[in-house]
């Protein structure tokens, strides 16, 4: 029910949103570095297919190259995908697709099965699959038209059926169940052991669990039949610490064993010949959530977090096999005089088949305007979370998952990422930065509140200026944020507690400017375009963001005709400001955003989120006259920046509005171009806390509006007409 709904608000916005496309001629182009979750795959012996956070990609060189393959397909949030009797058959909240080539799909079935059934075994002439969530195994005799429940009764675990030589075993609740009749009739062949692995040689079936509470690796003649017990192998094999089995795989003559650690998520992979010695097989896979192991022709595959990876020796050394499949999420993005970065991480969120996906951050970087992209050197195991650059050093702000410890360190380096060096006290937990006044300025909070260090060295000796800025809303935990382009000279502002403090005079002395700042905003970003400066919320204020058009002395939301999803970032480059929306923690390809583009300093807003897949969208920047944007598992997309500007200006040739005078003192003359048809329009005064103050009818492009019942002071108009937004601004009463 909760999936329906998430799927019905996905086509309400889509469709809320299109209304907001101004125009359409120019495209967002995907572009980034390649790579991404790789979670399951299929083949037919000469097209492979696979399945990523962006949908299906197909490869015809075996793996060498991939190209997207999503005709068809309405939701690109894969259950499971297999190749059944001559077509591919995929599974997701939809329903069940056929593809005889991979290429186009079409929809076979509506039945969703909890969000996509998991296909596991193809014995020919039948697919099987088991759904957790009522304790059923599925099959079908029709590649997914159709399905029946077969006669077996418990929760099977998906990643535990097998299929061997015309057998199909499933283990459930301690049994091991085979049917040699392609799931028609069912018999027990052993009981007692609880599995976490279990795969079949061609002589023997080798299972990893525990029997009468000894666990270890226990076997059974591949010919066994009613309830023969196990024999144990072995309870030795040399299991990492905090390590468990989480699956078998036989190939090549090797048993591979496939371990999770359940502090860091990441894992590795072990083999034997006779399940008694086990060792490394891991070679030069980088450490990664793995998702499960493949044998394709001939070869063997590692399915991760970080990609798709292939071993032709035996897991001895693997070759990167991601080449084109972007459905990276791209989480940062920084510009310097040279480089463009990106953060890439995926997300500690639910993956479509519902595994947990969890990998180390990279640092890349292009510097030949996101043509090509390299990592950086800086170690992996640094959780990025913020990035400044200035002239050509870059400065990260980044949790090390190595050290047992909360807080978050400043790096930096001069030299394009090739080299990083700890910036400061390594005891302080740093949660943002900015340039101001000459000066690298950093803010780190402790249980006593926000502290402000500046530095005039490009960070590497800092000074103190503020000591425990208390909390405005009573809370001293939340995180406090400069944010890049932040002051506006020569002021400084900082957010603390969710509240907001402004200093004039280089951070020694701080007072609280949240004047008509929205109820119960956490503001934990700033950020400044021209006159205007905005306090961005975080997640769990929905659509918030305040903005100020005088130093933070009075606040407002201007933004009435944009939908309520969190503001992610911000990114001004000369007069124009993108703001992108989204969810930060959301399921891949459920929660959407979009980005927006303003020509006025944040009054106005318009949706250039054309051809974007609807996903949170979480960073932008601009380099190279280009405008590169960020999004949650679907990679990283551009766009001319000449287009979008060319857009804007026929928008405003076509729209032109004046208020004049303007400062205003008693009455004052609206003028609207004459293309603009006015009926049954509106022309509306707020205060800068939101709330209507006048409301005048008109039935013209020109008309006069009088100041009555209004003070002196800053106040926001907008023109209404047939319920659209038509014109806005500021007018000063003097």
């Amino acid at each position: 029910m909760k999936k329906r709904y998430f799927i019905q608000r996905k086509i309400a916005v889509m469709l809320f949103l299109s209304c907001f496309y101004l125009y359409s001629s120019a495209i967002w182009v995907k572009t980034g570095p390649d790579g991404g979750a790789v979670y399951d795959m299929a083949t037919n012996g000469t097209t492979i297919i696979c399945s990523t956070d962006d949908g299906l990609y197909r490869s015809t060189d075996n793996g060498l190259n991939w190209i997207p393959s999503n005709d068809g397909l309405s939701l690109l949030n894969i259950g499971s995908i297999i190749y059944g009797n001559q077509t591919f058959i995929l599974t997701n909240a939809m329903g069940t697709y056929n593809s005889p080539d991979g290429i186009t799909w079409t929809n076979v079935s509506t039945q969703a099965y909890n969000g996509g059934l998991p296909l596991n075994i193809n014995t020919g002439t039948s697919i099987l699959g088991a759904n957790t969530a009522n304790s059923s195994v599925y099959r079908s005799t029709n590649n997914g038209t159709s399905w029946t429940i077969v006669p077996l009764k418990g929760t099977p675990n998906p990643k535990l059926m097998i299929y061997k030589s015309g057998t199909v075993y499933v283990p459930i609740n301690n049994l091991i169940w085979y049917s040699t009749n392609d799931g028609l009739k069912w018999t027990a062949m052993s009981a007692g052991i609880a599995l976490s692995g279990i795969t079949i040689t061609s002589t023997t079936m080798y299972a990893f669990g525990s029997i009468n509470g000894v666990t270890g690796l226990y076997s059974i003649p591949a010919s066994s039949t009613f309830y023969s017990p196990f024999t144990l192998v072995t309870t030795n094999l040399n299991l990492p610490a905090n390590s468990s089995l989480t699956s078998l795989t036989d190939f090549n003559g090797k048993i591979y064993a496939l371990l999770n650690n359940a502090n860091t998520k990441l894992n590795t992979i072990i083999s034997s010949t006779d399940g008694k010695i086990w060792n490394s097989t891991q070679g030069d896979l980088p450490l990664s959530t793995i998702f499960g192991l493949r044998v394709v022709n001939g070869d063997l595959y590692a399915l991760s977090s970080k990609g798709l990876f292939s071993s032709s020796d035996n897991g001895v050394s693997w070759i990167n096999k991601t080449k084109n499949i972007k459905s990276q999420t791209v989480t940062l993005l920084a510009t310097s005089t040279n480089a463009l970065y990106a953060n890439l991480k995926p997300s500690i969120v639910s993956s479509s088949g519902g595994q947990a996906v969890w990998s180390i951050a990279a640092l890349s970087k292009s510097i030949n305007g996101g043509t090509t992209w390299t990592n950086t050197k800086l170690n992996d195991s640094i959780f990025v979370q913020n990035i400044l650059t200035h002239n050509n050093d870059i400065f990260i702000i980044g949790h090390n998952l190595n050290i047992l410890t909360n807080s978050s360190l400043l790096y930096r380096s001069t030299d394009n990422g090739d080299n990083w060096q700890v910036l400061g006290d390594m005891t302080q937990n740093v949660v943002s930065m900015v340039f101001a006044l000459d000066k690298l300025y950093i803010t780190t909070i402790d249980l006593f509140g926000t502290n402000l260090f500046s530095s005039v060295d490009n960070g590497t000796t800092f000074n103190p200026i503020m000591h425990n800025l208390p909390s405005v809303f009573g809370t001293t935990n939340v995180m406090a944020s400069i944010g890049t382009d932040l002051y506006i000279s020569p002021s400084l502002y900082v957010t603390s507690g969710g509240g907001v403090y402004k200093s004039s005079d280089g951070g020694v002395t701080w007072t609280t400017k949240n004047k008509y700042l929205a109820n119960n905003m956490v503001v934990n970003k700033l950020q400044s375009s021209g006159s205007s400066l905005f306090a961005i919320a975080n997640s769990t204020n929905l659509g918030y963001f305040n903005m100020s058009v005088d130093n933070a002395e009075n606040w407002t939301y201007p933004a009435f005709d944009l939908p309520l999803e969190p503001v992610l970032s911000m990114f001004s480059a000369g007069n124009l400001l993108f703001m992108t929306t989204g969810i930060e923690q959301s399921n891949y390809g459920v929660d959407g955003g979009g980005i927006y583009m303003s020509t006025n300093n944040g009054f106005a807003w318009t949706n250039i989120s054309e051809n974007l897949p609807f996903v949170s969208m979480y960073s932008v920047a601009v380099k190279n006259n280009k405008v590169f944007l960020g999004t949650l598992g679907h990679g990283m997309w551009s766009r001319d920046l000449s287009e979008l500007v060319n857009g804007f200006d026929k928008i405003k040739n076509e729209n032109h509005l004046s208020v004049y005078p303007n400062p205003m003192q008693d009455n004052a003359m609206v003028k609207l171009d004459s293309q603009i048809q006015i009926k049954a329009a509106e022309f509306v005064i707020y205060d800068l806390s939101g709330a209507t103050l006048k409301s005048t009818q008109v039935n013209s492009n020109e008309f006069e509006i009088n100041r009555t019942g209004l003070a002196n002071g800053l106040y926001i108009y907008k023109i209404i007409t047939q319920d659209k937004i038509v014109g806005m601004g500021k007018l000063l009463l003097k």
